[in-house]
């Protein structure tokens, strides 16, 4: 690690905290001085306690265990301090490998002191290898970046009814019925969503798990948002009849007919309709040719 290269694994795929966690594991059985920081990270995490007795400078929490779109203004600014805090303090350790764990994150949500981050990362020693790990990373992590990875969601064993378990992730046979499946999928959810420390609140927390369950991306647990009374307003538009349009075919397809069709609803997309195409040819702008 001599030449203090910069890291950033991002993407929706999994895998991107992991592979940190393996390069602070390398790094360590070679002697190095290894320092880790966890923004917005709190619960129960196997590989933290191991790390830290191999010689790991580990810092991380939140205050409280609410979602930042619960929080309050004074518990959204205490959280803040807090994470301004353990960055000071990780930064003021000598290290070989600097670990910045939802650093994408924590500035995305105002999490952070964005100057105080890029200092961690651009005016970091001579030397100092870093690590980001960044859901949606800011333009200066990519331009920064000397190996940058992307880590794509595929496939995930959350889609097939696998079991996730502390340890060693033991593997449960996989059922076969749909029921079956995402019945496992959400006990799946709710067990990791403990385990991370995060537990939504009751009038939001079938949204956020069946968000989960489709996209198989945990981030979604601390970047979705909602306004006010979104989802009590939406389920008396669905008792009300409401009906639903989609933007895509695909969406349109994930809602059960037969259920909306008992409150009265429906649910329509109009994306390949020939009608709706041609009103928007005749209703578009004139183009520079045309002028």
């Amino acid at each position: 690690m001599e030449q203090g290269l910069l890291h950033l694994y991002w993407g929706d795929g999994k895998g991107k905290t992991t592979a940190a966690m393996g390069l602070a594991l390398r790094a360590l059985g070679s002697g190095k001085r290894v320092v880790i920081i966890q923004f917005l990270k709190g619960g129960n995490s196997g590989e933290i306690p191991l790390l830290a007795q191999l010689g790991a400078e580990i810092y991380r929490g939140k205050a409280g265990q609410k979602f930042v779109f619960q929080m309050t203004p004074e518990e959204k600014a205490a959280t803040r301090e807090l994470q301004n805090q353990n960055l000071a303090a990780a930064i003021a350790q000598p290290a070989d490998l600097l670990i910045l764990d939802e650093a994408g994150s924590a500035e995305e949500l105002d999490m952070v002191n964005v100057d105080l981050l890029k200092k961690a990362v651009l005016e970091r020693p001579a030397g100092c290898e870093c690590v980001l790990t960044a859901h949606t990373p800011p333009q200066w992590m990519l331009d920064a970046a000397d190996y940058s990875t992307e880590m794509k969601c595929h496939r995930h064993p959350y889609q097939k009814g696998i079991k996730a378990r502390k340890g060693d992730r033991i593997l449960t046979p996989q059922h076969h019925l749909p029921a079956d499946i995402e019945r496992t999928s959400f006990h799946i959810i709710t067990e990791e969503l403990e385990m991370m420390g995060m537990t939504p609140p009751p009038e939001h927390e079938a949204v956020v798990k069946r968000v989960i369950h489709t996209t198989a991306d945990f981030d979604y647990a601390r970047n979705l948002h909602f306004t006010p009374r979104a989802v009590e307003q939406a389920v008396k538009a669905l008792h009300a009849g409401a009906v639903i349009v989609t933007d895509t075919n695909m969406a349109l397809a994930g809602i059960t007919k037969p259920g909306l069709a008992k409150l009265g609803g429906t649910a329509c997309c109009y994306m390949a309709d020939p009608e709706v195409a041609a009103a928007a040819k005749r209703l578009a702008p004139p183009g520079p040719s045309q002028r």
